[in-house]
């Protein structure tokens, strides 16, 4: 009967590659030879002697060592005890490189259960068994820490095997080690996240970056290619999926399909481009030939007022017409003529108001007498649909016939201005001296619809002054800015290629999200537990 115990002083390497670590320990072992029994009268407890080797000892041996050295510095680390019943103790340092077999299922969250184990090489159970020291701890531990793994507990066994040649004694140690997650979170996990959110940037960035998106994808990717590289370096080819393993496949598939979203967007984009394309030039043309049309619209009216002069001594807008009688009888009727010769209707004529100012014969203007002609309390009427006033300022000076400037066809197509109310091209009417930037300063002129003509001779616009359009705008311009700030985040894009990016936005952090709530919950809240 042999009895052993051990004191392991340190495990400085784990290696999950080769599937080995490295063990440095003092073993002990204790047998009696009744041949070395010696009576000196209880003089000496125990003789130490200095040569081992002519002693008998067990031909022990572990079973999966892989290397293994005894020390020698400064003299051989091995001692052997002689007691006088014949008992004797062997004490012994090494260094020893144990095989430990991995499941590597759960790394970096897994445990592993390496073994020291101690057997006899050529005697069988008949000639010699091991067992283990009956003390408090047969299997002692010194004060030492491992880098990446936590020591949580050891066990002692027996491992007797029997082969054909007979049955071998056989002891065993249990070494429970659990590997440090912290060492892999800052090192692993928490920059391939970051990884994942840097190619997500790519997302808030302008379809027409090209080079930006595309250098931001390709990127990530490489990195978290050469991270999955640097980690499978450190682990062994084995034939199942490693928790790491399905980590980095997923976040490698998170930033490769980033890379293809963004060619989609690119697609799209382009298609886009084409159809805005296509629809500015369709939109050019029309309004190429609908200007080409008003043009000449606007040059036929333009001369057929020119020409209509009914009578030269009379101003353009007041005619008389006789109905049976001569030029100064009672039954005639007035008809109020427009500025370009067109007769207006009776109750047109009678809503306007002509301001006449007469002047001396001398011709200096001694006396301002104002006329006003108004017959119908209704200032406004109807025109296209909308209420606009109906007053039209004529000044008319003093000459031989009382003509009002009628300007030529070349000479009024001059006259058109950009209104700043209408956004169009207008032909200022009455007050002709009336300029656009008056109109927009505001100096003492309304936006009626007296003061401009469309170019087809209807009436367009609103009476609404310059002032309150313009303070309408801006504050219509105020709420639209409040609107995209507060809420221009949730407004789906019109476009397509914008629409993808919004909804990657959402859709990959929520799946991220997903995937990460499945993969803690199966690794950990699976972990293995410690064998029996």
């Amino acid at each position: 009967m042999c009895k052993v115990n051990l004191l392991i002083r340190s495990i400085h390497k784990v290696d999950a590659l080769n599937m080995e670590y490295s063990t440095q320990l003092t073993f002990r072992e204790e047998w009696n030879d009744a041949r070395l029994a010696y009576d000196d009268g209880g003089f000496h407890k125990f003789l130490v002697l200095p040569d081992p080797d002519k002693v008998w000892k067990p031909d022990l041996f572990f079973q999966n060592e892989r290397q293994g050295h005894l020390h020698n510095i400064l003299v051989p680390n091995v001692f052997l005890r002689i007691h006088p019943n014949g008992d004797i103790m062997m004490s012994i340092r090494m260094s020893l490189t144990l095989a430990c077999t991995m499941d590597l299922r759960f790394f970096p969250m897994d445990r592993q259960v390496c073994e020291i184990r101690m057997a006899s090489y050529g005697y069988t159970t008949d000639d010699i068994e091991f067992d283990w020291k009956q003390i408090a701890a047969p299997v002692q531990l010194a004060n030492f820490t491992m880098p990446r793994f936590a020591l949580e507990g050891i066990r002692t066994g027996y491992c007797t095997s029997v082969t054909s040649t007979g049955s071998y004694s056989c002891l065993k140690v249990l070494l429970f080690l659990e590997r440090e997650f912290s060492y892999y979170l800052v090192q692993v996990y928490v920059p391939t996240c970051m990884l994942i959110l840097v190619s997500w940037v790519s997302f808030w960035l302008d379809p027409e970056a090209t080079p930006a998106r595309v250098t931001l994808g390709v990127t990530t990717l490489l990195t978290m290619a050469t991270t999955q590289s640097g980690i499978n370096a450190q682990l062994p080819p084995v034939s199942y999926t490693k928790a790491i393993d399905v980590w980095m496949g997923v976040c490698i598939l998170f930033i490769f399909s980033a890379l293809v979203e963004f060619a989609f967007v690119n697609y799209w984009n382009q298609m886009d481009k084409q159809k805005i394309r296509k629809q500015q030039e369709q939109k050019q043309k029309k309004e190429d030939a609908e200007k080409k049309e008003q043009e000449a619209q606007l040059k036929e009216t333009l001369n057929q007022q020119s020409s209509s002069h009914l009578h030269g001594s009379l101003p353009n807008h007041l005619h008389t017409h006789e109905t049976g009688g001569t030029l100064g009888s009672r039954n005639r009727s007035q008809t109020s003529l427009d500025q370009y010769g067109n007769a207006r209707p009776a109750s047109a004529r009678h809503s306007q108001r002509s301001l006449v100012y007469r002047n001396n014969s001398s011709g200096a203007r001694n006396e301002q007498e104002t006329e006003l002609l108004e017959g119908d309390r209704n200032p406004y009427h109807t025109y296209d649909g909308r209420h606009h006033a109906a007053t039209d300022e004529v000044f008319l000076e003093d000459d031989a016939h009382f003509r009002m400037r009628n300007p030529s066809p070349h000479s009024r197509a001059s006259l058109l201005h950009p209104c700043p109310v209408h956004g169009q091209q207008i032909a200022l009417l009455g007050n002709q001296t009336v300029t656009v930037d008056e109109l927009e300063a505001g100096h003492g002129h309304r936006h009626l619809m007296g003061n401009h003509m469309g170019s087809g001779g209807t009436v367009q616009g609103s009476r609404k002054d310059l002032r309150g359009v313009m303070a309408e705008d801006g504050n219509k311009k105020l709420s639209d800015l409040k609107r995209r700030c507060c809420f221009g985040y949730l407004r789906i894009p019109s476009k397509r290629a914008k629409k993808i990016d919004y909804f990657s936005r959402l859709i990959f952090p929520c799946f991220f999200l997903v995937f990460n709530l499945l993969y803690w919950n199966l690794y950990l809240g699976n972990v293995r537990d410690w064998p029996e």
